[in-house]
């Protein structure tokens, strides 16, 4: 290259690019045109070697480059995709997708002032919690409600608020000691919120004299663990939540339930095996709590409902306002809360139980649709077919569940299977898929109606 200080200005830059994108941000204009010219002054710049930095061929190509990056530095990092690993509860994708009703909510409430802590009545203080909690106690059967940022947080402040010296022995099955995503261990949460672990049974069984044997006057509670991310399986045994509950009657201690997936009632026949959070109330559980954007399909939160004794000395507890939810998370669950008064309803709506309950015609001819819709758009070298594949529940719900399901597979003569999921994924809207035996996977499952022109419009870039 010649001498540097034969650069073209930033101004130069920009005249030309806004001559040819005149809305363009000129703020963010500026920036990307300075790291251009930056990372040509480190030689090593994106652009391709010349001969000259000097002259209008280069000024255009510069000018188109900082278009470019204009355009990468103004998109947002938290964007949408296009899911089509047919994992409807994809952690690293945001868990559940909301419903419309709930997402219309969110923005209203967010881009206005709301009655988040103001009684309309009496013109008084409100509490944020009024919004929800006759709703959830509705809808489960609780006698009291509160929500807290996610299930960790609510295991930690129903622990910290009911289990203090002398009485601070928890009881938990050595079954369900576990461990999910992101280290979060019970017997490591059960020490942070000052119980004092008391293991009961063996990894594989666990029998009701095993929790009355370990009964003392130190015990707080009886606490039992969805397992969430693996399930036991041949000769194991664990007790359910009516028959623990005779034995914390008995002896007037307290049970908790941590069902962290949250499906509260049994709106998917093949989810049985977890206990719902309406049948688990029902059997006389004190306090349970569960996740918002697991199978209840909302927004990340904790939801802690039981006994009103119970459940007001959580309220009361210091942790509660450090780990209480925003105005977005209330303004989300209440009308996903009302979306469950009417159960054929909430399959309709709420994008979670609808994509469980598809049935193997439905996603067959989803399948269809979308494979007809591409094909028209392909190249020799790319080969689109309809494959049977499973799905999974996700989330750490039904960890063994595979669920049948239809979707497409794309291969191509030209490009190796890792290009295509590379360029797929750097999409304006990214696509998200699966790669096996040397192919693409769509499953259909987890992709919405209105997203098929998303991916007929990616096919046509593997095309050219």
């Amino acid at each position: 290259m010649s001498n540097l200080k034969n650069l073209p200005s930033v101004d130069a830059v920009k005249q030309l690019a806004k001559k040819n994108y005149p809305s363009i941000n000129d703020f963010v204009l500026s920036s990307a045109v300075r790291q251009l010219l930056d990372e040509i002054r480190a030689k090593n710049s994106p652009l391709p070697q010349k001969n000259t930095i000097e002259g209008e061929e280069f000024l255009l190509e510069l000018s188109k480059r900082a278009v470019d990056l204009t355009h990468e530095l103004e998109r947002f990092n938290l964007r949408p995709v296009v899911n089509a690993t047919g994992i409807v509860l994809h952690t690293n994708l945001g868990r559940a997708p909301m419903p419309l009703e709930v997402t219309k909510n969110i923005a209203s409430v967010a881009e206005n002032y709301s009655t988040l802590e103001y009684n309309l009545e009496t013109g008084d203080r409100g509490s944020r919690y009024s919004h929800i909690e006759q709703l959830i106690c509705k809808i489960t059967g609780a006698e009291a409600a509160v929500v807290v940022n996610n299930n960790a947080a609510a295991v930690l402040l129903i622990l910290s608020a009911l289990s203090k010296k002398p009485k601070n022995e928890v009881i938990v099955s050595r079954g369900e000691l576990v461990e999910i995503g992101g280290s979060f261990r019970i017997p490591d949460i059960m020490s942070l919120g000052g119980a004092i672990l008391k293991e009961v049974g063996t990894t594989n069984k666990t029998k009701l004299h095993d929790y009355e044997g370990a009964i003392s006057k130190k015990t707080a509670a009886i606490l039992k663990v969805h397992t969430s991310n693996f399930k036991l399986i041949g000769f194991c045994h664990e007790e359910e939540i009516a028959d623990l509950k005779k034995v914390s009657v008995k002896n007037k201690i307290p049970l908790i339930y941590d069902f962290g997936s949250g499906m509260l009632d049994e709106y998917e026949p093949r989810l049985v095996g977890e206990e719902p959070v309406l049948s688990a109330i029902k059997n006389g559980v004190d306090v349970i709590c569960f996740s918002g954007d697991k199978l209840l399909g909302g927004p990340q939160c904790g939801i802690i409902a039981g006994k009103k004794e119970l459940v007001d000395r959580i309220k009361k507890h210091q942790l509660t306002r450090v780990l209480r939810v925003d105005k977005l998370c209330l303004a989300a669950l209440e009308p996903l809360f009302r979306l469950y008064m009417d159960k054929d309803m909430a399959r309709l709506k709420i994008p979670v139980l609808k994509m469980l309950s598809y049935n193997g015609d439905e996603l067959k001819e989803r399948a269809q649709n979308l494979c007809d819709l591409i094909k028209g758009d392909m190249a020799s070298h790319l080969e689109i077919r309809i494959v049977d594949m499973d799905s999974q529940v996700g989330g750490g719900s039904a960890p063994t569940l595979d669920l049948a399901s239809y979707g497409i597979e794309i291969y191509s003569h030209k490009l190796k299977v890792n290009e295509i999921e590379k360029r797929l994924r750097a999409n304006e809207i990214p696509i998200i898929t699966r790669i096996k035996n040397d192919r693409i996977l769509m499953d259909v499952r987890t992709i919405f109606d209105n997203q098929f022109d998303i991916i007929k419009n990616a096919i046509e870039l593997l095309v050219v």
